[in-house]
């Protein structure tokens, strides 16, 4: 890959994650106000939030993830031993 092509790749990346925190930023100011409508949250931390928003939704996908990786990797192993045990019990 050539360094115009991945610069353009990583913009286009960031300015994803730009949008979709500023659509999340809107998302969660737009539920606070609709609990507190008294409360002014400035415009200003629309993009903040929503990046934290973001943020939050990713770690808990990755902790989904690394919990399923877990579950895999052990599966594998007990399959492992299994498969050890049986040419064991049958080279008998």
């Amino acid at each position: 890959m050539q360094t115009g092509a991945v610069d353009s790749v990583f913009t286009q990346i960031l300015q994803f994650l730009h949008t979709a925190s500023d659509w999340a930023g809107s998302l969660v100011i737009s539920g606070i106000r609709s609990i507190l409508p008294s409360l002014m949250v400035p415009e200003s931390l629309v993009s903040s939030i929503g990046l934290l928003a973001v943020l939050s939704v990713l770690l808990g996908v990755a902790e989904v993830a690394k919990k399923v990786v877990w579950a895999i990797v052990i599966a594998g192993w007990v399959l492992v031993i299994v498969r050890i045990a049986i040419v064991v019990i049958q080279g008998r």
